[in-house]
């Protein structure tokens, strides 16, 4: 577990020397970070298309999946695994127990902002619930992440959080999705839709 302090301090030290390495906004289109939740097929491709349009300027899980293989050897695999490939003996078996903390989420997605001033992170998880998930993902955004964009860098820094509802399907989700990296305009600082 990853305290909100350092979680707080990681993200002012990434800004910082992001600045330092380039001092001016480089005017790139944003990345996109994938929350664990949002690993859907319908997703990814509505994505791939927009980087081949130039709109994006990169994506990326934000997770690893916990494996198992026969010989009781772990594994870590980057994103999971894809399931149209068959399984090998090196990728194992799914932990089902293992779980991928949503402060690790946006520790991995901290880094993209030292070579790109736009971030977007597609996820499902909009529950606030601050008393029994105090480091849960939307929490974490607001409490932790909005302030120090606010405080120290809105001028420059944009991370907008789309939140899938779930009465939204794929489908709609992914064109909705297209649509905002389409419209270019994205808030200084932090922001959420919910889509």
């Amino acid at each position: 577990m990853l305290p909100r302090d350092e979680l707080r301090d990681e993200l002012l030290s990434t800004l910082d020397c992001a600045l330092a390495a380039r001092p001016s906004d480089n005017g790139d289109p944003p990345v996109v970070g994938f929350d664990e939740c949002v690993n859907n097929e319908t997703l990814w491709k509505a994505v791939i298309a927009l980087l081949h349009r130039g709109l994006l300027s990169g994506a990326s899980p934000l997770w690893q999946k916990k494996r198992i293989r026969s010989d009781r050897s772990i594994v870590y695999v980057h994103g999971g695994v894809n399931r149209h490939f068959p399984a090998t003996e090196f990728e194992g078996v799914e932990d089902a127990k293992a779980t991928w903390p949503d402060e690790w989420v946006i520790a991995w997605l901290l880094p993209y902002l030292r070579f790109h001033d736009r971030l977007i992170l597609v996820t499902e998880d909009a529950k606030i619930d601050p008393i029994h998930d105090p480091n849960g993902l939307h929490s974490l955004l607001l409490d932790v992440v909005a302030p120090v964009l606010a405080e120290r860098h809105a001028n420059r820094f944009s991370l907008t959080t789309l939140f899938k509802k779930s009465q939204t399907n794929w489908k709609e989700y992914s064109a909705r999705m297209s649509h905002f990296a389409e419209q270019g305009r994205f808030d200084l600082g932090y922001s959420e839709m919910y889509l």
